[in-house]
Order: structure tokens, then sequence, then C-alpha cells
């Protein structure tokens, strides 16, 4: 995968949203807004670098481990999820398809890539779907990222296999989110 941030944007909000979460803690507060001091916490559609995402996601994993980045990834899900329900895209009771679906084409808005890398999706049936991630994000912040849009589709047994994976070598990250009910 080519893991270029060069020129690569994406909202402010991205970042912020996970800044946010962890202003109970004023010294990390304190460490994690200076390594998002690009990203404008007054105007969230402001584009900042996607590299300085890719450093506040790789510190607090680097800090807390994967778990805690996964639940921090599910914040922003639910946060995304909302966006997505205010911009009218899904209907009353979306499914898991139609909220991945939305994911790609909200991602594709709000991260700006001279290269047009993002997200793609490979295969989608009625219990599961199959994307993969042609853009550097952390892997574990996905997963998060991932059940928590689909957890607010009321299914149940939600589970992510991210397999192949480019921290095992592979050139791309592949998602395949499952469900029942």
């Amino acid at each position: 995968m080519d893991s270029s941030t060069d020129g690569v944007t994406l909202y402010s909000a991205f970042i912020t949203g996970i800044v946010d979460q962890y202003k109970h803690d004023a010294p990390l507060y304190a460490t994690l807004r200076d390594l998002a001091r690009r990203a404008d916490a007054s105007d969230p559609l402001k584009p900042a670098p996607m590299a300085d995402y890719n450093a506040l996601c790789d510190y607090l994993e680097r800090r807390f481990g994967a778990p805690e980045l996964a639940r921090a990834g599910g914040v922003v899900g639910a946060h995304a999820y909302v966006q997505m329900t205010l911009d009218g895209k899904l209907g009353r009771s979306p499914g898991p398809v139609q909220v991945l679906t939305e994911l790609k084409r909200v991602a594709d808005v709000m991260i700006q890539d001279p290269k047009g890398r993002g997200w793609t999706i490979l295969e989608s049936g009625a219990s599961s779907l199959r994307l993969r991630r042609t853009q550097s994000f952390n892997c574990m912040l996905q997963e998060g990222l991932l059940v928590s849009l689909v957890e607010r589709t009321g299914v149940r047994n939600i589970q992510v296999k991210h397999a192949p994976c480019t921290r095992q070598g592979a050139e791309f990250c592949e998602y395949t989110v499952s469900w029942t009910g």
C-alpha cells in the first residue's frame, strides 16, 4: 500500500473527535491537543493533515494498546452514524450494508486524497460485507469504527475479521464484517 500522506487531508472533526474523548485527563489531553494542533476545533469541516490523525492514533495505541484505540474508533463510529442520519442519506431503519456503503461515500467526501485512495467495497451479502482500505489509517481504530456503525442498525453477533493486514506485510487491509438478525 502506498502509505504516503502527502497532500491528504480529512475534516478536523475526525481528529478533535478523538482528542475530546480524553478531556477528563488534563495531562493526556494537553499532549493530544499538541499532537492535533493543526486540527481546528472551532471549524470541524476545516481540512487537517492526515499525518496528524495517524500520529494521534499511533500515540494512543502505543500508550494504551489496541483495545483502547478500537474503543475510540467506536466513539468515532457513533458520531459518524449521527452525521450520516443528519445528511438524510439513510432511511429510518438502515441495514448494515446500507450503513457501510454510506461510510464509503462519506469518507470519499470528508477525506481528500490526491491519489483517490479510501474504502472499496469488495463483496456484499445479506449478512456480511467485505471492505478494503487503500489509505493510511490505523487498523485498530477502523475495527472499532466498523463495529460501532453496524451496531446502530440493531443486528447482533457482529464480527470483524481483519485480514489481510498491512501490519503483517499485506498490500492493503481488508475487513469482513458479519452479523446476524
